[in-house]
C-alpha cells in the first residue's frame, strides 16, 4: 500500500482478521531522500545470520562441554 493513499483506506476495516501489520516506511527526518529498503532488510539479515551462527556455535560449545561431563 502507498503512503499517498494510506488515508483514503480504511486500515482496521482492510486488516480485520490479520494478526500483524508489517508497515515498511524509511526512517523519519532522513533528507537524503528515500531508504533503499532492499540494503536494509539485506544489512538485517546479515545481522540476524551472524547471530544465529554465534547462537549456534555456543550451543554447540555447551553440548561437547555436557557430554564430556556425563560421560566421566
Amino acid at each position: 500500500m502507498m503512503n499517498d493513499f494510506i488515508d483514503l483506506v480504511n486500515i482496521a476495516k482492510e486488516f480485520k482478521n490479520m494478526r500483524y501489520i508489517i508497515r515498511v516506511c524509511p526512517i523519519g527526518g532522513e533528507t537524503e531522500g528515500s531508504a533503499d529498503v532492499m540494503e536494509l532488510f539485506s544489512e538485517h539479515g546479515k545481522n540476524v545470520s551472524s547471530k544465529a551462527e554465534n547462537h549456534h556455535q555456543n550451543l554447540i560449545k555447551r553440548l561437547d562441554k555436557f557430554e564430556k561431563n556425563t560421560r566421566a
